[in-house]
């Protein structure tokens, strides 16, 4: 063996046993800090107050987690709420590419954005208590009294539920909706308290409930009653009346009566009133209803008419409006 060989030889069993030395004094120092450590945080405790300490850790790491999972929780909800609320728009457009997705233009100043008010106005289905009351009934669903819960409070609601099996009332769905959704507040239009669109098959369209129904029902219910205030005087012959006519709330306070066993000519002159001031709130925001009729005016506890049903309106541009085929 040469003596190069041999020189390597105890130059390496030396370098082991400093490493060797090293080691045990590092873990000699380890095992102390450990040693101190620990006489620290559980020696220096009883059996109790380790109880109380471990229970205590694992409470905090427990309730971080339930909170992590609700945070995720609640966003999941919000995205899904997103989603749903503007696919019902999004997949209108794949059915008719002249849906206008930006009523909140200059013709809408009063409304906020559409993205915003489909956040606003989603309704978690939990807080509605559904019933079998049916109130109505159309050509894409039924119309229930149900009971919305919001902030303890219990209020009645008329519940649109909209079947939507192709995209033609996937497309009438989603325009109405939008509608509603910009159409802010008036005393006479119906207000829309927000709707739920997590199942793409069937929305629900959450409305002011108008207890006396609708304005057609209401005077047929009542037409016997009707007591006519116009006093007119026949011609000689008796076969038709002269131009002359006084009304006879004229010559009396004009005062018009919530109650709602009556029914007589100023009745009537409010109730058109009504609708008429509500068709002009909709000229004011260029919107054009196309479907005004008596079964599509609610009634209030209080005779309040509120125009109502808009799943054929739509936004006027400003443009003249002429028509060419029938509603």
């Amino acid at each position: 063996m040469s003596d190069d060989l041999v020189c390597f030889l105890i130059n390496a069993i030396n370098i082991r046993t400093d490493f060797e030395k090293c080691h045990d004094l590092f873990l000699e120092k380890e095992t102390s800090v450990y040693k101190a450590t620990r006489f620290f945080l559980f020696d220096s405790m009883d059996s109790h107050q380790f109880t109380a300490f471990m229970f205590f850790l694992l409470g905090s790491i427990l309730t971080a987690a339930i909170g992590y999972l609700l945070w995720l929780a609640s966003e999941d909800k919000k995205q899904t709420r997103r989603r749903s609320m503007s696919s019902i728009l999004h997949r209108a457009i794949s059915y008719n590419d002249s849906i206008n997705l930006s009523l909140a233009s200059k013709t809408f100043e009063n409304c906020v954005s559409p993205r915003r008010s489909l956040e606003i106005f989603e309704i978690d289905e939990k807080d509605l208590i559904k019933s079998n009351s049916i109130l109505g009934r159309g050509n894409f669903g039924e119309v229930f009294k149900w009971i919305l819960r919001r902030d303890d409070i219990l209020m009645e609601v008329a519940v649109k539920r909209c079947r939507i099996y192709t995209n033609e009332q996937r497309y009438l769905v989603a325009k109405e909706l939008e509608i509603m959704c910009m159409l802010g507040r008036h005393p006479n239009i119906v207000g829309f308290m927000g709707a739920v669109t997590v199942n793409p098959r069937s929305s629900l369209l959450v409305l002011e409930y108008a207890d006396c129904g609708n304005l057609l029902d209401f005077l047929r219910a009542r037409r016997d009653i009707f007591k006519n205030q116009v006093i007119s005087e026949n011609d000689e012959n008796g076969n038709f009346p002269k131009q002359r006519k006084t009304y006879s709330f004229i010559q009396h306070p004009a005062v018009i009566s919530n109650d709602l066993g009556s029914l007589n000519t100023l009745d009537l002159v409010s109730y058109a009133f009504q609708i008429a001031n509500g068709m002009k709130y909709l000229a004011s925001i260029m919107c054009v209803h196309r479907d005004l009729a008596l079964r599509n005016c609610l009634v209030t506890h209080n005779k309040t008419i509120r125009v109502a049903d808009f799943g054929l309106a739509r936004e006027q541009k400003n443009e003249y409006y002429r028509l060419y085929h029938p509603l």
